[in-house]
């Protein structure tokens, strides 16, 4: 009885079982329906990257007038990288993207796992932050600075960066104009053109050609050759007249200065690029160090502990857009209440002190000895009305003096010998000589070197 009884509710609760209405029509409304959705979401998403794909070909508008600018180059640089859209193009970007993974989250998302649902934002945050950080990437290179931020040296010259002249008034002033070949027209002044080395020099290879000897110029704005074509500055004269005088040698003067730097940028700018390269002779040209501003060098930089980390954040153009924004809102900040000239804190420190300043040169001049070169210090000329002119200026000389001599250096005092002469003629401005001024730095630097025996006569 049991065994027919069990059977019998069973065969009831088989008959009170509800109906499975789901026929080919459910069946077919239900692929109808997901493929629309897809449908929208595709759309959106398509849309979107055509969107960011427009923004990031807008050419990027630079501001005459900026804030920064009445700080100094170090500001100016800060608040202008990455170029102006960037930051457009992150927000649109990232609101665009959430909102397509709202109509996801909406249309596909409601009764999926919980584990799913993780794995899915997970995704969808890396292909957010990927497709942002392509598009900057993308602006960034259709829009390219002269300049780019640097974790250690504060600033260096883009790579590759050539514009007209033209544009690159914009950028930085009209600092100086060439031509990619200055060697065959060394007075076209079209272009400016920095290597894929960073350095305003014609691309080169690293491997010597047989009989080379290199010198590589690490300086400032003076040396770099600030409103002066390539070819007409006295390192292209300078390699010119060796040429000439050591036919049976290939000569380099290569020029890796940057307007700005100082000798502690230019102490890590060779531990990290220049042996490769091998220079036979260090040439150091700089009047940056002794500069008042509100911080020292040195401690602009990162701890050197974190250092791997902001080497691979320098890299991300969202890193780099928020730390831009967050810059220009914390100068303005600290500015706010100060809308007069007179009202700003005054610069009470120098950029390198001049006990760094003299470990900053033994340190690359001793570099220099261990990769078996030599190297020169120049003294480089200013004006007698310039701002630089003074007793803490002159006691930076000195020191460059003193390191030469106890490292047996050669020291070429080209301020002394155009503060003895009426020099007004030879600058552009008061700090960078004009071309009559590389001219005469160009010689006087050849007879140096000739008169000292820099360039062996017989090939190592």
């Amino acid at each position: 009885m049991s065994g027919a009884g069990s059977l019998q509710n069973q065969a009831d609760r088989q008959e009170k079982k509800p109906p499975d209405n789901r026929g080919p029509e459910k069946k077919k409304g239900s692929w109808v329906s997901i493929a629309y959705r897809l449908f929208i979401v595709i759309f959106l998403f398509i849309s979107s990257l055509y969107v960011l794909w427009y923004l990031s070909s807008i050419p990027s508008s630079f501001s005459e007038s900026n804030i920064g600018e009445k700080f100094g180059m170090m500001y100016m640089l800060q608040l202008k990288s990455p170029p102006p859209g960037s930051e457009i193009i992150t927000l649109v970007g990232v609101f665009l993207l959430i909102g397509i993974y709202l109509v996801i989250d909406l249309f596909f998302l409601q009764k999926v796992s919980f584990k799913a649902k993780i794995l899915f934002n997970l995704i969808w945050i890396i292909l957010l932050f990927g497709t942002v950080e392509l598009f900057l990437t993308r602006h960034t290179r259709l829009n390219p600075l002269p300049n780019k931020l640097h974790p250690t040296l504060i600033w260096e010259f883009t790579p590759n960066f050539g514009v007209g002249r033209r544009g690159f008034r914009k950028r930085i002033g009209a600092s100086g104009m060439g031509s990619p070949n200055f060697h065959a027209d060394k007075r076209r002044i079209g272009f400016i053109q920095i290597n894929r080395y960073g350095m305003r020099y014609p691309d080169f290879p690293v491997e010597k050609e047989p009989g080379e000897f290199r010198f590589i110029l690490l300086g400032d704005s003076s040396a770099y050759g600030h409103g002066v074509s390539v070819g007409c500055r006295y390192t292209d004269i300078l390699e010119e007249k060796l040429q000439e005088a050591y036919p049976h040698r290939k000569i380099r003067v290569i020029n890796a200065a940057v307007p700005g730097y100082t000798t502690f940028q230019m102490n890590l700018k060779m531990k990290l690029y220049l042996k490769e390269l091998k220079p036979d002779c260090l040439i150091l040209a700089t009047i940056n160090d002794p500069i008042p501003d509100y911080a020292e060098d040195k401690n602009r930089v990162p701890p050197e502990i974190l250092m791997p980390l902001f080497n691979l954040l320098y890299r991300s153009k969202i890193y780099m857009v928020l730390r831009k924004n967050y810059f220009a809102w914390s100068f303005k900040r600290k500015l706010r209440g100060c809308k007069k000239a007179v009202e700003r804190p005054l610069p009470t420190l120098c950029r390198v002190s001049i006990d760094d300043s003299k470990k900053n040169q033994e340190e690359m001049i001793n570099r220099m000895k261990s990769w078996g070169g030599s190297t020169i210090i120049i003294s480089q000329p200013i004006r007698s009305d310039s701002c630089l002119e003074g007793d803490v200026t002159r006691n930076y000389r000195n020191v460059m003096k003193e390191v030469c001599q106890s490292t047996g250096s050669l020291f070429v005092d080209v301020y002394s010998q155009w503060k003895r002469q009426d020099s007004q003629r030879l600058f552009i401005d008061t700090e960078h000589p004009n071309m009559e001024g590389h001219r005469k730095e160009a010689e006087t630097l050849y007879e140096m070197i000739i008169g000292n025996d820099i360039i062996p006569k017989d090939e190592k």
